[in-house]
């Protein structure tokens, strides 16, 4: 009975390391094709100095940009982690997706910490499905700032509009800190891959987010 249990205890050792080297062996061949749309992105602005991967399923790429708006800039890879079977149910029922985090730090850092999220809410709809017109009355809201601070600067709300306004871009987050790093803003990969070939670049986009709103000199 011991040496049956300890067979199946094998067995099952040598299956997880079995997914999970492949697993990792199908990240390091995805991680091509990312790099591939990242150096597109750049369009010319710039290129990719170095990665490093972080985990199986997370890793960092070293940017060298020409404009100088960008100190020390770096794009995070996170895919949904599927080496472990039960990483990758996990997936599988909460539909995780694969971001895309470019981060840096500014000429000059912010005054104070700032989360701008975007959010999509849904009753009685599937999501992915549009509701039939005539049966639902939807409405469209502005940006709106929850905050415990009495002295908060309105200007804020400019950062806002530019990420709903990004042309295209579906940030998830964009984030201002006193701390390294300064700015950073999170999309699907999707997206990335989708808008290639995309105008106006990535990384404009982006320079308008850090620059245009004036977040970073609060």
């Amino acid at each position: 009975m011991l040496w049956n249990l300890g067979l199946d205890l094998a067995l099952g050792a040598i299956l997880v390391a079995t997914w999970y080297w492949g697993c990792l062996r199908m990240n390091r061949r995805r991680s091509t094709r990312i790099l591939y749309w990242i150096d597109q992105a750049l369009a010319g602005s710039g290129r990719i100095s170095g990665i490093e991967w972080l985990s199986a399923s997370r890793f960092l790429v070293r940017l060298r940009l020409q404009d100088s708006c960008f100190r020390c800039p770096a794009v995070i890879v996170r895919l949904a982690p599927r080496e472990l079977p039960f990483h990758w149910l996990m997936n599988r029922i909460r539909k995780t997706e694969d971001t895309a985090t470019f981060e840096a730090n500014l000429p000059l850092a912010p005054t104070f910490n700032m989360d701008v999220h975007t959010q999509h809410w849904r009753t009685g709809a599937k999501a992915g499905k549009t509701p039939r017109s005539g049966r639902w009355t939807t409405e469209t809201i502005g940006p709106f700032v929850i905050t415990n601070r009495r002295d908060w600067q309105r200007d804020v709300v400019c950062a806002m509009d530019t990420m709903t306004q990004s042309r295209g871009y579906q940030f998830v987050n964009v984030s201002f800190r006193k701390t390294s790093p300064h700015f950073s803003a999170t999309l699907p990969l999707e997206v990335l891959r989708q808008r290639v070939d995309a105008q106006p670049p990535i990384f404009d986009v982006l320079k308008e987010l850090a620059t245009g709103s004036s977040s970073a000199r609060f």
